[in-house]
């Protein structure tokens, strides 16, 4: 049977026959919570706002009401959110200026004297706002390549201010004119 949280008497009787002997023990029982973490889009730009919803439940299924929970992007803070009677906290997270890519977002609970912390995790895709690009250079390319030979170069991007922008590819497509 289930038993209320924290210390409990746990009793033991062993009878042998003519003889029985009784123990007893003190244990902390703890409840297990877990989080649940969703986004409205799994893909914003930069300076786009996300809504980040996490949910929190005890093991028995119970929502857990006004607890904090705090948010994270790549490990760093974003904010926090007090969970509401259906154990949910809503954040809206503006995208910052200087990601992009696959990010990790971070939904935590710290726990208490009775119940455990948790966390989960969403993934979010970031695209950098190219309308501030102001120039891309290639460099690294070689002016003949073999049929078949892999093609490498370096890629660089600024912005306005002459500041890098981070540029990343999956592939190339090369078209190749004349015969």
């Amino acid at each position: 049977s289930r038993s209320a949280l924290g210390p409990q008497e746990v009793l033991a009787n062993a009878d042998f026959g003519n003889s029985s002997e009784n123990a007893s023990a003190t244990v902390l029982v703890r409840a297990l919570s877990t989080l649940s973490l969703s986004l409205n889009a799994s893909s914003a730009n930069v300076s786009d706002a996300v809504l980040a919803k996490a949910l929190l439940v005890l093991d028995n299924g119970k929502e857990m009401e006004n607890r904090t929970l705090a948010f994270f992007l790549d490990g760093q803070p974003l904010g926090e959110a007090l969970t509401d009677g259906d154990g949910a906290a809503l954040l809206e997270i503006k995208v910052p200026e200087n990601v992009s890519g696959k990010r990790e977002l971070l939904a935590s609970y710290a726990g208490e004297e009775l119940v455990d912390a948790s966390s989960a995790n969403a993934s979010l895709f970031v695209s950098s706002d190219l309308s501030d690009l102001v120039r891309v250079r290639i460099s690294g390319l070689k002016p003949h390549y073999a049929l078949g030979e892999p093609i490498a170069f370096s890629l660089e991007a600024r912005d306005r201010d002459d500041r890098p922008l981070r540029a990343s590819f999956d592939a190339v497509l090369a078209d190749y004119g004349g015969e």
